[in-house]
């Protein structure tokens, strides 16, 4: 049950004018059956409750009959025409912020500066859940505030050192990281060949908090600097197109000094002069060059194991018979 004050929902429904939705209107007060505030504007909630009403187990005050005006006006219409497709960032009389997820610069600066009046921040992100009436609503000088993420409530850190983990994370994202890299703490080749030394920092930094709220937030929040990461693919382009260059400009180099052979062997363009002395080797069916020796017409050839004509010559001892 809400302790003090309104809730987030009756903050904003005053900060629009307070109007009457349909069924609604005053009655007894007593606090709000579902955020839990005290309210004399409202109706009963088994009138307002519709089949597909899934947060039964979030009541504030089960005990009461009525659901507040403000509830109401923050839980009904369809898209694109409701309240939970946003982003609500409120400072009673002061600054109201009704943003989508394009909008994340402004959060951040909303939500990372000190506020002198009670504030609510309910952060939706797919645009199916109630925020709103879940919302705590912060007092001035609170240390730690608590915002409403989603289904989440996250503590945000206390002072700059904390915030220090939204701006490292725009550095990693800037640098090649992706969100899901962060968010699993398991970094690509890509990554790792960009930002090695930051991705080692970040790590050793933040690593324990990975399974913290404000860890989810923060990852969530951060987005990568866009005219930075243009530059730097221009850069990486220009570079790998630099590198191509010089790598055909050697292969051209090196094919106009010397030719090859199929097995990559170079080989000497003039020819050896036939009068040097040295003896080439031939074909096995080659007639015969200009250093061949010559064959008379009494020198044939013969073949392997065939007697060339001649007689052997006669032995000078004849040997004896058994």
């Amino acid at each position: 049950m809400q302790k003090h004050g309104s809730s987030a929902s009756q903050l904003l429904w005053n900060r629009l004018g307070s109007p009457s939705p349909e069924g609604c209107g005053q009655i007894d007060p007593e606090p709000c059956w579902y955020c839990g505030a005290m309210a004399g504007h409202g109706m009963l909630w088994a009138k307002w409750q519709g089949a597909t009403f899934t947060s039964q187990n979030k009541v504030r005050a089960p005990e009461s009959m009525h659901i507040c005006s403000g509830c109401v006006f923050v839980t009904r219409g369809k898209p694109p025409d409701t309240m939970r497709m946003y982003s609500h960032l409120l400072e009673v009389g002061g600054e109201y912020l009704k943003l989508n997820k394009g909008d994340k610069p402004k959060m951040r600066e909303f939500l990372r500066r000190q506020h002198l009046l009670p504030w609510i921040a309910a952060i939706a992100d797919s645009g199916q859940k109630h925020v709103i009436p879940h919302a705590v609503v912060n007092q001035p000088g609170t240390r730690r505030p608590v915002v409403m993420f989603e289904e989440m409530l996250v503590t945000l850190p206390a002072g700059e050192p904390g915030w220090a983990l939204v701006d490292q994370m725009t550095n990693l994202l800037t640098s090649g990281a992706t969100k899901d890299d962060i968010t699993r703490g398991e970094y690509s080749r890509f990554a790792y060949e960009r930002c090695a030394e930051q991705i080692q920092s970040f790590e050793e930094a933040w690593a324990a908090k990975r399974a913290s709220s404000w860890f989810t937030l923060a990852i969530w929040l951060a987005q990568r600097d866009e005219e930075a990461v243009q530059k730097r693919m221009a850069e990486e382009k220009s570079a790998a197109a630099a590198k191509k260059e010089k790598a055909n400009a050697g292969k051209k180099r090196q094919g106009k000094a010397t030719h090859h052979d199929n097995r990559g062997i170079p080989r000497v363009e003039a020819s050896v002069p036939t009068d040097s002395g040295i003896e080439h080797a031939q074909a096995l069916d080659n007639p015969g060059g200009a250093n061949a020796r010559k064959r008379t017409d009494d020198q044939q050839p013969r073949r392997v194991g065939k007697p060339d004509g001649k007689k052997p010559a006669a032995c000078s001892v004849q040997l004896k018979l058994f």
